[in-house]
């Protein structure tokens, strides 16, 4: 599963990770474009994602969603 599988469950909000994290020693992989796809399918699905910030280069990832409009202040 790719994550978007809860979508269908209809939640009013989800989290949404702004990049990879590690998690002990497994990775949970998130590179931009996927964030990117991810956060469109929530808007498209009515979700209000809640955007999940790690680190500081997550930073970045936020204020490109913002810039573009997929996501709102």
């Amino acid at each position: 599963s790719d994550g978007g599988d809860c979508l269908t469950l209809g939640p009013e909000i989800a989290s949404l990770p702004a990049g990879s994290v590690n998690l002990g020693d497994e990775l949970m992989a998130a590179p931009r474009p996927v964030v990117v796809e991810m956060a469109e399918r929530m808007i498209a699905a009515g979700v209000v994602p809640e955007l999940e910030l790690f680190h500081e280069g997550m930073f970045a990832t936020v204020k490109s969603l913002q810039d573009t409009g997929i996501v709102s202040d």
